[in-house]
């Protein structure tokens, strides 16, 4: 249970010398005694047969499994203590962690996105993420289990960013555990990744087409723009007029200008 009220109801029935009271208790497996005896009160039916009913704030104790006891007295003083049912308290939210992609990063098409969440009390029940800016969000995308367990593992899902805009975008991970306790690792600026799925523009500056050039060392130049992840590096190489390769890619360097232009 996540609910720091919990109810505690049990049917406790005597013919003959009729119920006096009935208290509850918590304890750990191992028998120890974890609060005091909590007294009842009949909530329905007759001190003969009746339901008996307690409120218990989970949030005084730690989070883990325990016993509950009942404690049953009739009015000639005999008791019935007996171990009513196993509960276990998780008042805590998941751990996430982002794994990838990494912070600052540019993406572009399809990509993998893993996240790390962990749950030692009852688990994992699911972890969902999204993409968004000021401009645009995604809905919530479903992951899956990897690797490792509920209680510890990672979570990963294909996203196409295609569907996205290009632009800088944060992403949000929402992890549950099976008690309905959600942690929403909300990074905004702190995390953020470039989507970028436009190419490059390029515009050739020298040689001009159709340039007839017998010089043996020949300047090859062009203007190249990428203002939203910017330029990485540029290439040449020749090719007949049919398209054949004539030589392998040549690495330029940059001349003037900045990695935006």
């Amino acid at each position: 249970t996540s609910s720091t009220a919990l109810l505690l109801n049990a049917s406790v029935n005597d013919s003959l010398s009729k119920v006096l009271n009935a208290t509850f208790r918590l304890t750990t497996s191992s028998g120890s005694t974890v609060t005091a005896w909590l007294f009842a009160t009949r909530g329905s039916g007759t001190i003969d047969q009746g339901y008996w009913n307690a409120t218990f704030d989970t949030s005084t104790v730690a989070d883990g499994t325990y016993n509950i006891t009942v404690n049953a007295t009739d009015f000639a003083g005999n008791q019935n203590v007996i171990n009513g049912s196993t509960i276990s308290v998780d008042a805590s939210r998941p751990n996430a962690t982002t794994l990838a992609p990494v912070s600052k990063g540019n993406i572009s098409g399809s990509f993998t996105v893993r996240a790390g969440a962990n749950d030692s009390a009852s688990g994992v029940s699911s972890v969902v993420f999204q993409f968004r800016n000021s401009s645009n969000q995604t809905s919530r995308e479903v992951m899956s289990l990897n690797s490792g367990t509920i209680y510890s593992g990672v979570w990963t899902a294909t996203y196409n960013t295609v569907q996205l805009a290009d632009g800088i975008y944060n992403i949000t991970f929402n992890a549950s555990d099976f008690n309905g306790n959600s942690n929403l690792t909300d990074l905004h600026e702190n995390f953020t990744v470039t989507v970028d799925n436009s190419k490059v523009n390029v515009s050739m500056v020298v040689p001009l087409n159709n340039t007839n050039t017998s010089s043996t060392a020949l300047l090859i130049n062009a203007s190249v723009n990428d203002s939203l992840s910017k330029v990485l590096n540029v290439t040449f190489r020749l090719t007949t007029s049919s398209g054949g390769t004539v030589t392998a890619w040549l690495f330029a360097t940059r001349g003037s200008g900045t990695i935006d232009q």
